[in-house]
């Protein structure tokens, strides 16, 4: 995973060895990365987007989990809870190795 598209657990954007913080937000939004909603998922407790269509779990920054239709979309606070809903980790994002 590139290191600007780490977030903190937080959803604070965190900083950015690239050009620092702001930078590293206005390459997310380049990408297509709702900012916000990255801080709202936080809040919220959830670390990890599955899509119910192909059973993956994704971090919310991975491009292959943003394709999703938004009615595919569920949130998991863990990966084991995700794991116990039948889902495995991205192949391209990897949140099991980078949790």
């Amino acid at each position: 995973m590139p290191c600007h598209r780490v977030i903190r657990s937080d959803g604070v954007i965190g900083n950015y060895g690239g050009g620092g913080p702001e930078a590293k937000k206005n390459i997310l939004t380049l990408e297509g990365v709702q900012l916000k909603r990255l801080q709202e998922l936080a809040h919220a407790g959830f670390r990890y987007e599955g899509v119910r269509s192909t059973k993956v779990f994704c971090f919310p920054t991975c491009y292959h989990g943003r394709t999703a239709k938004e009615r595919n979309i569920v949130h998991f606070h863990t990966e084991q809870e995700a794991h116990a809903a039948g889902y495995r980790p991205c192949r391209h994002c990897r949140p099991a190795v980078v949790a």
